[in-house]
């Protein structure tokens, strides 16, 4: 009692105490050692992923995409005016329809063959024009990506 009193051990021995125990309920049983050692492997490896900066992202390469630019200028300058050249493109058509009508109404021997080779050339310039506008808007797409 003399001794205790002057080393006051009890601190010390609560503490060993609780180290033996924990150390018997680790070691109870293989299965126990493992999922003891797996749930550490987990923490720790969770707790590095968590304090640990993410990776930066692919950057783009910027001499590529200027000269995958460069190869696209031609094309964005002629989509420049596509809606001034669209809207020409259908008024010739509107015109040759027009001008068919004036030869459809005129007395004349060959008459019949002209008219119906300008409706063509109206429904075709129509087509055209349908078909450019859809390009343009897919280069016009394919140059805003």
């Amino acid at each position: 009692m003399r001794a205790e009193m002057q080393h006051n051990t009890n601190a010390l021995e609560t503490a060993i105490k609780f180290f033996n125990s924990g150390w018997l309920r680790f070691s109870r049983s293989w299965t126990s050692i493992f999922t003891h050692c797996m749930v550490a492997f987990l923490a720790a490896s969770m707790f590095s992923r968590l304090i640990t900066p993410p990776t930066p992202g692919p950057a783009p390469d910027l001499a590529t995409v200027a000269s995958f630019a460069r190869t696209f200028e031609p094309l964005i300058y002629y989509s420049e005016g596509e809606v001034q050249q669209m809207g020409d493109l259908q008024a010739t058509g509107m015109a040759v329809w027009d001008l068919g009508e004036s030869v459809r109404s005129a007395n004349m021997t060959s008459a019949p063959l002209i008219v119906n080779q300008l409706d063509d050339l109206s429904d075709n310039l129509k087509s055209l024009a349908l078909e450019l506008t859809k390009f343009f808007a897919n280069v016009n797409g394919d140059v805003d990506r």
